[in-house]
């Protein structure tokens, strides 16, 4: 929003995004500043310098990972290569899977979201597509459920996006996974976790077969020199970029109560510190609009090319004086209706 006059736009409380706000980058931004001069340099080919620390970090072999334009480049990669195929995705999920798989002529089923793990409909169907912890509402299945699936389905190959698992505190599928299961592709980003959307960082892990027939479909050199500095920061003080799950958890438990508490609010199933509250009769995006507009504050709702329903927002927990405040407005709110 801009304006003619002298007046400085407010910055809103973003609950909207799915990124770890706390992430510490200021030793990042430092060491970035040291070595500017990277934006002149000629990027590596695949990102190599990423592969090899990043294999050592999830215990996967090095030709078992390609990085990518973040994890949206990876999907895209994915879809494109084995276009045309029959692909199931179970709703709501990742837009970007749904994006990716019509524009490159995948015929879809989409079935929805309460069923059965492991009893899903895969007769006739090549790739599964799905994502967990799931991005929309923060669903994840057990890691148990779905090693299940993958042993039991051997000629439907599954690829599943992980780029939360750092946002949950129960177990998850984990890289070194497909050691024992080849019909697995995993997809992941640096992006979520550590709050750097802007490096554009992914990475594909799947056996050694997948990903070189992955790579020859790839653009080459389309990691910038600065980016991969940037990553290559990220895995060797892995320390200065643990994301406190439990703390997380805990002010997200602290807000859904508060939320709780409000006449009409109906707050759905999550794993992670995000999560979907429902609106019993009100427009979710009527009040997206006056958070925005009178309080300085965005929650995420269906105009955000999310698979909300109309009645639904979507709300990411940051600090607890934030949490309170985003909880009162829309106790005011409500209370106005």
């Amino acid at each position: 929003m801009r304006s003619s006059d002298t007046t400085e736009t407010k910055q809103l409380v973003d609950f909207s995004t799915v990124f770890w706000h706390g992430a510490d980058l200021s030793k990042l931004k430092m060491h970035l500043i040291d070595n500017i001069d990277l934006i002149s340099a000629v990027p590596e080919r695949s990102a190599e310098t990423i592969s090899r620390l990043l294999s050592r970090r999830i215990e996967v072999r090095e030709d078992e990972v390609l990085v990518t334009s973040g994890s949206t480049g990876a999907i895209h990669l994915i879809a494109k290569r084995t276009a045309g195929a029959n692909s199931l995705v179970i709703s709501p999920t990742h837009q970007e899977f749904k994006v990716a798989l019509a524009r490159n002529g995948h015929q879809v089923t989409e079935i929805d979201s309460c069923v059965d793990i492991t009893k899903l409909p895969l007769e006739g169907i090549q790739y599964c597509w799905l994502c967990t912890p799931n991005i929309s509402d923060g669903r994840l299945w057990s890691r148990t459920s779905l090693l299940t699936l993958f042993k039991e389905n051997p000629n439907v190959t599954f690829i599943v996006d992980i780029s939360m698992a750092a946002f949950v505190i129960e177990e998850t599928l984990k890289p070194s996974d497909i050691k024992n299961h080849k019909n697995l592709i995993l997809v992941s980003s640096f992006s979520k976790a550590y709050n750097v959307p802007g490096m554009r960082v992914g990475y594909v892990v799947a056996r050694k077969n997948i990903i070189a027939e992955l790579r020859e479909s790839s653009t080459p050199c389309n990691i910038s020199a600065f980016a991969v500095e940037a990553i290559r920061f990220i895995l060797i003080h892995p320390a200065q970029f643990t994301l406190p799950a439990r703390k997380w958890h805990r002010s997200a438990t602290e807000l859904k109560a508060r939320l709780s508490a409000i006449d009409g609010l109906e707050i759905l199933p999550s794993s992670t510190a995000f999560f979907v509250v429902r609106l019993l009769d009100m427009d979710a995006v009527k009040l997206n609009e006056y958070l925005m507009n009178d309080c300085g504050m965005k929650v995420a709702v269906c105009t955000d090319g999310l698979e909300l329903k109309p009645n639904e927002f979507r709300v990411n927990a940051l600090d607890n004086e934030s949490n309170r405040a985003l909880a009162d407005a829309i106790a005011t709110w409500m209370s106005n209706r």
